[in-house]
């Protein structure tokens, strides 16, 4: 861990022990932000159970920005709702990017709609205020998924590095919802990006994969994928 030589993006296992899990939190209690990044990244790959780890939570009220934010994703992924009182205050965070955060976890865990307790949209990026708008019509209803096909075909229609993040919340919405856009959804499966292509085959995984038997046959092909 000191020498960096874990590479959390090449991990194999989704799985950490105890022991490796609180030696990581130990880590969290540091001083060197960039040393409790790289350990909330290792971290992450437990998924679920190192992920709610309360180390993880108390880093919400970090003086570092890019750790409240890190922290929120890996909260947000983990789908931990203990902090969701805390990350409701989040939303009026100095940061833009921790706002965005809070957001997007409010849109995929809160019971109302985050977007009523915003006075001033433009405080935040499109592509979160349009994922958090899909994700409120979407848990309205079928009858309001008429209305949420436009915005999330949007999202999916950025194109290149630019709008990697807004397909990539595109694909974190299917994984969270069971949202019927076929087409839209194939697209995402097809990304060029893996780590959008890879979130949207573990959506169609969830919600019915044999839509898109074709496109992930080709994934295949992928070695990331595969």
């Amino acid at each position: 861990l000191q020498q960096h030589r874990l590479d959390a993006d090449r991990a194999t296992t989704e799985v950490l022990d105890r022991e490796t899990t609180e030696v990581l939190a130990a880590r969290l209690q540091g001083v060197d932000p960039k040393e409790i990044l790289y350990a909330l990244d290792v971290m992450a790959v437990g998924r679920h159970a190192a992920a709610a780890h309360p180390a993880v939570r108390g880093l919400l009220e970090h003086s570092d920005p890019e750790v409240r934010c890190r922290a929120l994703g890996i909260l947000n992924e983990a789908g931990d709702r203990a902090v969701l009182p805390r990350v409701e205050a989040l939303l009026h965070d100095p940061h833009l990017e921790v706002r965005t955060e809070a957001l997007l976890y409010l849109s995929r865990h809160a019971e109302v709609d985050p977007l009523s307790r915003l006075s001033d949209l433009g405080d935040f990026p499109d592509f979160s205020v349009r994922a958090a708008v899909v994700a409120v019509l979407a848990r309205l209803g079928e009858e309001r998924l008429e209305a949420a096909q436009p915005l999330f075909e949007s999202m999916v229609a950025e194109e290149g590095a630019l709008g990697q993040r807004t397909r990539l919340e595109a694909a974190r919405l299917a994984e969270k919802l069971p949202l019927p856009f076929e087409n839209a959804l194939r697209r995402l499966v097809e990304d060029e990006d893996d780590t959008v292509a890879r979130t949207a085959i573990r959506a169609v995984a969830r919600h019915g994969a044999a839509p898109f038997a074709g496109a992930l046959l080709t994934s295949l092909g992928r070695p990331p994928l595969a």
